[in-house]
């Protein structure tokens, strides 16, 4: 059996249209939840080393996250950050690449080092992302000093590295 790796919509039993781009299997879809137009973006990561992002209305990814070390396997899950509409999150087996699309696509503004990494998800209410591993283990972050602002860049930049991983060693 051939999976493709397509992603379609559909309008009163017909498909609406067929976004096409990945060339492994896609592994994660998910709708943006915060911010302007939350029911037109969606994002898909799959195991091709790419997070695409889309506009339901236009066939092609608005931006390419791609993979920016040489791991295998590809990106296993991505999600959307809940209180920031650009920030989301994409783990692959070897971590957490946490990427502010208003800022790069090009490289993450944070990159953290969990082998065997299989999903992660924002807190809907704190500044935490939770991530699972192949082992069992679920290990949770804080990001310190993050905030949305006009000079996000600057708070990036600094704040973003002070990244601290609560309750315990991993």
């Amino acid at each position: 059996m051939r999976i493709k790796s397509n992603c379609r919509t559909f309008e009163r039993e017909r498909c609406g249209v067929v976004y096409r781009g990945h060339t492994a299997l896609v592994t994660r879809v998910a709708w943006r939840i915060a911010g302007e137009d939350v029911s037109s973006i969606f994002l898909s990561a799959a195991l091709d080393d790419t997070v695409r992002v889309w506009y339901l209305d236009k066939p092609s990814p608005v931006c390419i996250l791609r993979l920016t070390e040489n791991m295998p396997g590809g990106y296993v899950d991505a999600c959307w950050c809940p209180w920031y509409s650009n920030l989301l999150a994409a783990v692959h087996g070897g971590g957490l690449h946490v990427w502010e699309i208003s800022l790069s696509t090009h490289t993450p503004v944070l990159v953290y080092a969990v082998p065997g990494a299989s999903c992660a998800s924002f807190s809907p209410h704190t500044r935490n992302i939770v991530v699972g591993d192949s082992e069992g283990k679920l290990s949770v972050f804080h990001l310190e000093g993050l905030e949305e602002s006009a000079s996000v860049f600057f708070k990036y930049s600094t704040a973003i590295s002070k990244l601290a991983k609560l309750g315990g060693a991993m």
